[in-house]
């Protein structure tokens, strides 16, 4: 075995936090219905069967595409074992479809936890090399299949099924290239994306699968193909970026618009009311295809599970923005099944202790400032700071990608604290004020709100657009601006231009 081709080995575990679905007793004919009924911790045992130390790095890193970010969530850290081990326990909502991706050689492990259950996971690491080319068959003997994933847990024999075929079907049926992506428009794309469903249905339906596990595989194509026309604005404009022919905003509005018009036309969106389909690991992205104001009519109802995930997800979203319970009121989570409710009430519990516990530590400090004109402002802001590098932030709670951005800030803020470096966020009053101030003790550095007119004429004194979030500013040691920027890049170009202030 050339172990050498395996040390860029990574593996990513994904919770497709979905709606609770009931843990029915396995059934190879028939998928289980959904009953959003429970809620607790489940455990997870991953094991690399034939794993040496230089297959993978130590630590495990997880990412996520579900609804309930903060309550289905693996923890951030964990470490895989001398022996290729690793055990953690989580809180999910009911029967939860979870994917482990290995990064290199490719590979998409999908399976299921559940409350109160255990999951077991073996992935046989000569195997996995020995399919994806990166050593030769086992001793030498002839190009025998051996069994890839062995998954004892909820939805068992469903889960090995799928993850023995599901490689072996994406490969058959390969994405476009991105100089194809880039050149798509939308007639172009859908018809791409349509395609390529029809072409893995086929393949799927080619092989000789039990009629359950055939039908979770035909649920997650026709939700791979919602969640990727809803997302395309994404993926087109992503690809252009890379060839170097980046769109415009103008044009990727239009180009959304465009896509969200040609899903409220297609039939598939049906199924997301099938609770079925909530096993599908692309099901939070295919939700985000239906229109909210024309699901009821686009369903022929009003109620069933596609209905109770949505309301659910309100509430998770003004979690987000840092709203408790007592803000958003009780009265639509008193119609939730349980199970909702218990991960609502659960999420919310979390998001108040991590308040409190954040304004103990009074990293912070809240200011005031008189109205004056934006120059006047701008001096008295930077003034208070003399000798100091400054990163100024304009956010407003209503911005995801202000949201995203703070969070992803915080462990670069602790990395650079012997810099000498202050961190300036200014909110806008358009934001909700109790939002903000729960918002404010979780966020190191020091805290402006002001009007939305201050803010705008602030901004626009900088050179900013005036109304853009997230937008930055760096001041060096003499008060002076060195850039000002749109936009949330990426911390390591965050990083960079402080540096730059600071002289290194």
């Amino acid at each position: 075995m050339n172990m050498n081709k395996a040390k860029t080995f990574l593996a990513t575990v994904i919770l497709c936090c979905i709606a609770p679905v009931a843990a029915a007793a396995e059934d190879n004919d028939t998928l289980p219905s959904p009953t959003a009924d429970r809620f607790g911790f489940t455990t997870l045992k991953l094991q690399l069967v034939n794993y040496t130390p230089d297959m993978v790095g130590k630590e495990v890193t997880y990412g996520q595409d579900g609804a309930f970010l903060a309550v289905n969530r693996m923890p951030d850290e964990a470490r895989i074992g001398a022996n290729g081990s690793m055990t953690v326990s989580f809180p999910v909502a009911g029967l939860t479809p979870a994917t482990i991706i290995w990064r290199s050689p490719r590979y998409r492990a999908e399976f299921f936890v559940s409350p109160g259950d255990t999951t077991v996971v073996r992935l046989d690491m000569k195997e996995l090399l020995r399919r994806k080319g990166k050593t030769a068959a086992t001793d030498g003997a002839d190009d025998q299949r051996s069994l890839l994933v062995d998954i004892k847990g909820p939805l068992e024999r469903i889960a090995r099924e799928y993850c023995d075929n599901c490689q072996d079907v994406e490969e058959s049926v390969p994405t476009a290239p991105l100089e194809a992506i880039a050149a798509m428009n939308v007639d172009s794309y859908v018809a791409y994306q349509r395609d390529l469903r029809d072409r893995r249905l086929s393949a799927w339906r080619s092989l000789p699968l039990s009629k359950a596990t055939l039908m979770l595989a035909e649920l997650d194509v026709n939700m791979e193909m919602l969640s990727y026309i809803a997302t395309g604005r994404y993926y087109i404009s992503d690809a252009r970026s890379k060839i170097g022919k980046p769109m415009s905003v103008d044009e990727g509005d239009l180009l959304y618009d465009s896509l969200m018009t040609r899903t409220a036309a297609m039939e598939e969106l049906k199924m997301l009311n099938d609770g079925r389909a909530q096993l599908s690991q692309y099901y939070y992205g295919a939700s985000s295809a239906c229109p909210e104001d024309e699901a009821e009519r686009l369903m022929g109802t009003s109620s069933g599970p596609y209905f109770d995930f949505k309301r659910a997800l309100t509430y998770h979203l003004g979690f987000s923005r840092m709203n408790t319970l007592d803000q958003m009121g009780y009265n639509d989570l008193i119609g939730l099944p349980s199970g909702y409710r218990s991960m609502i009430e659960y999420e919310n519990s979390q998001m108040v202790r991590n308040i409190e516990e954040a304004r103990q530590k009074k990293a912070y400090h809240i200011n005031e400032i008189d109205s004056m004109s934006a120059p006047d402002m701008f001096r008295t802001i930077v003034g208070r700071y003399p000798g100091k590098v400054q990163l100024i932030d304009f956010w407003g709670t209503w911005c995801g990608a202000c949201l995203m951005a703070l969070r992803e800030m915080e462990p670069m803020k602790e990395e650079l604290k012997d810099h000498d470096i202050v961190y300036i966020h200014i909110c806008d009053n358009k934001s909700s004020a109790e939002a903000w101030q729960n918002m404010v003790p979780k966020l190191s550095g020091e805290h402006y709100r002001l009007s939305f007119e201050q803010w705008t004429a602030l901004q626009r004194h900088a050179g900013l657009p005036g109304t853009s979030a997230p937008a930055y500013v760096v001041i060096d040691r003499d008060g002076n601006i060195q850039r000002a920027w749109t936009g949330f890049g990426s911390v390591a170009e965050m990083r960079r231009e402080l540096m730059k202030a600071v002289g290194k």
